[in-house]
């Protein structure tokens, strides 16, 4: 594991608050580790009003943190701020008169530690319905598909998969592998999977379809084994694909 905030940042799904508790906690690097508990706790003991929904407030208390953290103990106070708000600082009926840090509060000492933190309530996900496609040749292959270098769940692998409605999906799906040199027989649906991101709410369909051999697709695509799939980096919605379709494998379905 990388132990710098350079190296370690550029790891997939590692975000500034995993770096910051790996760089911390295992490295004593002192690394801020900023998440909805150490906002709320520091806007209460600051005072401080910024909505803590916004991606600029966290960065706002990041710049804090930096002043704030204990060099010769980083990891001691960045786990103290994280159990501090998990069991005292809470988002309701917060502790105030047990916890360690009252006299130095300032929403405390104002009044308004009920006030605090400010949060804007976020918009619901918008629902989008997909389809995916487990393409299986006659080597016992699947096709997978690696997505876009940016943008959502950006260099992940996945299975084809298509936007569309769910009474149009057969039909999408046979036009989306028309263009390529497919014969391809679809089966019915097999699986359906959600996942919800903060703006997003996925509802995926998952189809099986078979053809010979290994025919073409994209340039970032490939034909996989079903027991090398977990060699690949897929996201949480596509995990739940495969275990899918190792359980109908294994049921004999």
């Amino acid at each position: 594991m990388p132990n710098t905030k350079e190296e370690i940042s550029s790891l997939r799904g590692v975000g500034p608050y995993t770096a910051g508790a790996i760089l911390s906690i295992a490295y004593q690097r002192a690394e801020p580790a900023v998440d909805g508990n150490v906002m709320r706790v520091l806007s209460r003991v600051l005072l401080i009003d910024l909505d803590i929904a916004k991606a600029s407030t966290r960065k706002v208390f990041e710049n804090i943190l930096y002043e704030l953290i204990d060099k010769a103990d980083p990891s001691g106070f960045n786990q103290g701020l994280m159990e501090l708000g998990a069991l005292i600082c809470t988002p309701t009926s917060p502790g105030c008169l047990i916890c360690p840090v009252r006299e130095v509060c300032r929403a405390f000492e104002a009044g308004k530690q009920d006030e605090l933190p400010v949060k804007s309530k976020k918009k619901k996900p918008q629902a989008k319905e997909l389809a995916a496609t487990i393409i299986e040749n006659e080597l016992g292959e699947v096709l997978i598909e690696k997505r876009p270098e940016k943008g959502l769940l950006a260099r992940l692998w996945q299975f084809p998969m298509v936007e569309a409605l769910r009474k149009e999906q057969p039909a999408v799906i046979k036009e989306e592998f028309a263009n390529y040199d497919f014969s391809l027989e679809i089966d019915e649906k097999v699986q359906e999977v959600e996942h919800v991101f903060s703006h997003l709410k996925w509802t995926i369909d998952v189809y099986e379809g078979h053809t010979k051999e290994r025919p073409s697709y994209t340039e970032e695509s490939r034909w996989v084994k079903i027991e090398q799939l977990e060699d690949y980096a897929f996201p949480v919605s596509h995990q739940k694909i495969i275990e899918g379709l190792k359980k109908r494998k294994q049921e004999g379905v």
